[in-house]
């Protein structure tokens, strides 16, 4: 079921947030490479998918899964 934000928002920006959730839950796991990161979210191209990952939290995959790994707190 679909909230009234995610409507307005539209299809693309929807499955983009819903992708970027789940890259950030994979990335929290130790030795996942960011190609099957990127694989199993749905991006066959590591590269833009990087990019993408990127613009949407400021940091890239590489980044953002070595601060989890040091256990630091993603929303900071």
């Amino acid at each position: 079921r679909l909230r009234s934000d995610e409507c307005k928002r539209g299809f693309a920006l929807t499955l983009i947030d819903y992708r970027m959730q789940k890259a950030n839950e994979l990335l929290k796991k130790p030795n996942v490479s960011i190609r099957e990161v990127s694989q199993r979210c749905g991006y066959p191209d590591a590269n833009y998918f990087a990019r993408l990952f990127r613009s949407q939290t400021g940091q890239t995959p590489r980044e953002y899964a070595a601060r989890m790994e040091k256990g630091e707190n993603s929303d900071a």
